[in-house]
């Protein structure tokens, strides 16, 4: 538990030195440093299962994948959800939640509202300036 934490931690600080480090650097020195190490950054920063699903979705999106294994992957993919739910809600202690408090509850339900208004948000400025693109043609 502790080791997740000081995981989580890491990645904080060093993404938070990167910000700073761009911060110290002229333009032109970040172009050229840039341009060498790009794909380093993206791999170390982004989690490797968001990179799979982005690539996987251009993948099945341009009809490379037969609707058969897609079909099959999706039920896989449910069952697979559902296992890591259950591994999540087997290593929940209630007890322990409720030594935590309500804070920790609250928190991650503004957390989640943010990420609904968010997604929403995104989804209403994209459907607007697509519709207004399609119809201005």
């Amino acid at each position: 538990m502790i080791s997740t934490g000081l995981n989580f931690t890491s990645k904080k600080i060093l993404k938070f030195a990167i910000v700073l480090l761009g911060a110290s650097l002229s333009i032109s020195t970040i172009l050229q440093v840039g341009k060498m190490s790009l794909a380093v950054m993206v791999f170390t920063l982004l989690p490797w299962f968001i990179l799979a699903f982005v690539g996987v979705a251009i993948i099945n999106s341009l009809g490379v994948i037969p609707s058969a294994v897609s079909g099959a992957l999706k039920n896989i993919s449910k069952f697979l959800m559902v296992a890591a739910l259950a591994a999540i809600g087997m290593n929940t202690d209630f007890k322990e939640m409720k030594k935590s408090g309500i804070n920790p509850m609250i928190h991650g339900f503004i957390i989640s509202a943010l990420v609904v208004v968010v997604a929403l948000a995104v989804e209403y400025f994209l459907l607007h300036k697509l519709k207004n693109s399609i119809f201005s043609i």
